[in-house]
């Protein structure tokens, strides 16, 4: 999971000043880098991203506060080392120098979870490393490979968002002089961690010195270490590296000299912040060893705005509409001509727009001069052969982008000053289609009672606007959008075979139960019960169950009927979900008011594998039934198409979203799922009470008439 944090105290008034003092009051000697030394460290290797160039000039000033007894700045041996850059890593990494997964047992061993230590069933799951912990570890190995080729026998290895205590010099000196003594029995050491974070419940080790340990495990963090030239040999040898760098670590301190100072001296500067994404923080999360709420927010940096994507080929259109969606631009794309609001917003003197990107609008390319005129500073993209003198006219303010190989991050980003997400370019397979605008209905559809809840903030919720109420386009048949069906029904439980449907052995960090195979019941020749209750588990206190249909679906109707479960802190759950990126649709009846439904989705942009999972509350709204669904069975429905999402209730349209109210439409494939589950938040749901338990929902059917994705069709009769 992605998360961004954008602390920028350095930059503040306040943060400005300290660093001032710090520059001119606090410079510190540091033996360890003395020329008269002949044990010293040689040389510094900063490992940083060529579009970092903020995080490189930060660094230096950080570099210059360190001096050796001359005076004279380490920053002066400082030697940039190009980082490899999790956008550009090759597809096919190099398997001798990495491998890529990892198992769950890797990860314990470093960071002991207690609530997973009798989940042994678990622990050979296999991770599959992030592209950004791929690139760290192949900008690290690199490092190693230019220390073991070289002639110095000790460097100082850096990330470019290290910063230094106060007390660095003062610690690093007395380690330095125990290390180096000629009658030392630690002078031929490998590595000296200088940066590190302990395992929650600190790193088992060996005391050397009162400066001075040496770690067995639980060593997080690669910021800042000390490496010989035989340490790095040795490293060299070890490979591949398996799993991320800082993991695999400690896994070889068994065969390493490895040191580290008695604290860490050099921490990570939050004011850069960080687009690292952990691979095992989702595993962890879905077998409930974390319990914390993960759901990040996305914060993209200031864009130049309004962007304009004007010309030939859809397709090259297409991938660029969702190119910056990516970066965080509010996209309207898939229309003919502009809604009527919104043009008049663009084009008159109210500029707040509810779109600040405009992709294959046909009425804006022949108003180009206008919007020159409009918006001096804005940013204008055009696709396909054909030259459109105005634009040749726009110089740095226009692309030109003819064909989808020439399509790609460093182009769109290096045009609009921004940074990539760690995430590969979207080429699309298929067209995005431009669909007509329905025209405003006199008498619009009347549903039952609703309230909108609190939801999440991101580039892809429109607030509530009084005269917004989306992009609805004509023609809206379910029948029309699905090439091919695929139909799951499970009105017999009794049917229930693994190659349909999986039972869960999972949770998730809002649930404070446990899903088990055991807690799905066949109670009857045509029901299903699901059975939360007060019990023990390896992670929590309750057990429930969750089941997930094994296939995958690109839109269609998904009905349920069934029966849920009374109680405050309940939840019954009937969705579509996937992740990366995030998208779901959800059907929620809360145990403390069932007399009420929740219909939410969650949207996030890309496409398979953008690694963008933002938000933790989605877009909720509560409607009122009109009855209470725990007396009796009753239908609910999801009917999902690429122009609109239906919510039906026993036949009824209780609910319907278009495009943009207030998120885009979900567009990629995605699992159905129903559960019952005892939700954290007494807010949402209210506070259980454990003499409600057990708690029952009860399934009668399921009917899934889902769209084949495009991956699935080949392998259908």
């Amino acid at each position: 999971m992605k998360k961004y944090t954008h602390n920028h105290f350095w930059k503040t008034p306040f943060g400005k000043f300290k660093y001032f003092v710090r520059k001119i009051f606090f410079k510190q000697k540091c033996i360890a880098f003395e020329t008269k030394n002949k044990t010293r460290i040689e040389k510094i290797f900063s490992i940083n991203l060529d579009r970092k160039t903020q995080r490189w000039k930060q660094l230096l000033n950080e570099l210059s506060l360190v001096v050796d007894a001359s005076s004279i700045p380490i920053s002066e041996m400082n030697i940039r080392f190009p980082a490899i850059d999790a956008v550009l890593i090759n597809q096919k990494t190099n398997k001798k120098q990495l491998t890529t997964n990892y198992t769950l047992a890797d990860q314990l061993f470093v960071e002991p979870e207690n609530l997973l230590l009798h989940a042994d069933f678990k622990k050979n799951e296999i991770i599959q490393m992030s592209r950004q912990e791929e690139a760290v570890a192949l900008s690290h190995i690199a490092v190693w490979a230019k220390i073991a080729s070289g002639n110095d026998e000790y460097t100082l290895v850096l990330e470019d968002d290290v910063f230094f205590d106060n007390c660095f010099s003062k610690i690093l000196n007395s380690a330095w002089e125990e290390l180096t003594a000629n009658d030392s029995p630690l002078k031929t050491f490998d590595l000296l961690y200088l940066s590190y974070v302990e395992a929650k419940n600190n790193a088992p080790k060996l005391l050397i010195t009162d400066h001075l340990f040496a770690p067995l495990s639980g060593m997080w963090h690669l910021s800042g270490y000390v490496l010989s030239k035989t340490g790095a040999n040795k490293l060299l040898e070890l490979l591949p590296v398996k799993g991320p760098v800082d993991l695999w670590m400690n896994h070889q301190f068994q065969k390493l000299k490895v040191y580290a100072t008695a604290r860490s001296i050099i921490s990570q500067n939050d004011s850069l912040g960080s687009d690292n994404s952990y691979s095992a923080l989702p595993v962890l999360l879905r077998l409930g060893a974390l319990t914390f709420d993960t759901g990040s927010t996305f914060c993209p940096e200031k864009l130049p705005k309004p962007v304009f994507v004007m010309g030939e080929n859809g397709l090259v259109q297409s991938s660029i509409a969702t190119a910056l969606l990516m970066l965080g631009y509010r996209t309207c794309f898939g229309v003919n001509v502009l809604p009527r609001a919104e043009a008049e917003k663009l084009f008159g003197k109210n500029k707040h727009t509810i779109f600040d990107a405009y992709v294959g609008i046909v009425e804006l390319e022949i108003r180009v001069e206008e919007l020159t005129e409009l918006y001096p500073n804005s940013k204008f993209i055009f696709t396909g052969t054909r030259q459109v003198d105005t634009l040749r006219a726009l110089g740095t303010n226009a692309l030109f982008l003819e064909t989808i190989e020439n399509c790609n991050w460093e182009k769109i980003c290096e045009f609009l000053d921004c940074l990539p997400p760690a995430s590969n370019f979207p080429i699309l397979i298929d067209t995005i289609e431009c669909r007509t605008l329905a025209p405003s209905k006199s008498n619009p559809q009347r549903f039952p009672r609703k309230r909108t809840l609190k939801h999440d903030v991101s580039p892809w919720i429109v607030s509530s606007h009084k005269k917004w109420s989306g992009l609805t386009f004509e023609n809206t048949d379910n029948s029309f959008f699905i090439e091919r069906k695929y139909t799951i029904t499970a009105n017999k439980f009794y049917d229930f075979t693994e190659k349909e449907w999986e039972l869960l052995e999972d949770t998730f960090p809002s649930n404070m139960a446990l899903f088990r195979h055991n807690n799905f019941l066949q109670t009857q020749s045509d029901q299903a019960s699901i059975v939360l209750k007060k019990e023990n588990s390896y992670a929590r206190e309750y057990t429930s169950a969750s089941i997930k249909s094994n296939k995958s679906f690109l839109y269609g109707r998904f009905e349920t009927v069934l029966k849920p479960a009374r109680g405050a802190g309940l939840v019954t759950g009937f969705f579509l979900q996937r992740n990366s990126p995030r998208q779901e649709i959800d059907i929620e009846i809360l145990g403390n008011n069932t007399h009420q439904m929740v219909a939410n989705v969650y949207y996030n942009p890309g496409v398979e594998g953008s690694n963008f999972d933002y938000g933790n509350r989605g877009t909720p709204v509560l409607i009122d039934l009109g009855f209470d669904a725990a007396d009796n069975f009753h239908s609910y429905v999801i009917e999902w198409t690429p122009i609109a999402i239906r919510w039906f209730v026993d036949g009824r349209l209780v609910y319907e979203r278009v495009n943009w109210s207030p998120t885009p439409i979900p567009h990629l494939p995605m699992n159905c799922f129903i559960n019952l589950w005892y939700c954290r938040s007494k807010e949402f749901a209210g506070p259980l009470s454990d003499r409600s338990l057990p708690a029952t929902s009860t399934i009668r059917s399921v009917c899934i008439e889902g769209g084949t994705p495009r991956n699935e069709r080949k392998n259908l009769s």
